[in-house]
Parts: structure tokens; sequence; C-alpha cells
């Protein structure tokens, strides 16, 4: 069953996607290998925010 993000969560992923998208545009000026694009984008916008909220909450 899956619990609706709190707030907290929501900004925090929201952050992250949008330094994630600044983080791709700037490896698409520095490099054009797609492979280093793409995980720069899903790595910084989906599985580092991911990875904080699960520390986060093994804390908690």
């Amino acid at each position: 069953m899956n619990v609706p993000d709190t707030p907290f969560e929501t900004k925090v992923r929201a952050t992250f996607v949008v330094v994630g998208v600044l983080c791709w545009y700037g490896t698409t000026l520095l490099t054009e290998a797609v492979l280093v694009q793409l995980t720069v984008l899903l790595g910084v916008g989906l599985v580092v925010p991911q990875i904080l909220l699960e520390v986060l909450d093994r804390e908690h």
C-alpha cells in the first residue's frame, strides 16, 4: 500500500528534480555522450532524493 508523500518529501523530490535538470543541462554543454547525460538526469533527479529520504526516514 502506498503512503502519500508528506509535504517535506514532496519539496525534497521537487528540488532534486530541478537540480537534476540543471545538472543534465550542464552535462549537455560538456559532453555529447547521451548515456552520461541520462545517468546524471536520473541519478540526481530520482535516485539521490530516494536514497536521502530513505536515510532520513530510518533516523526517525
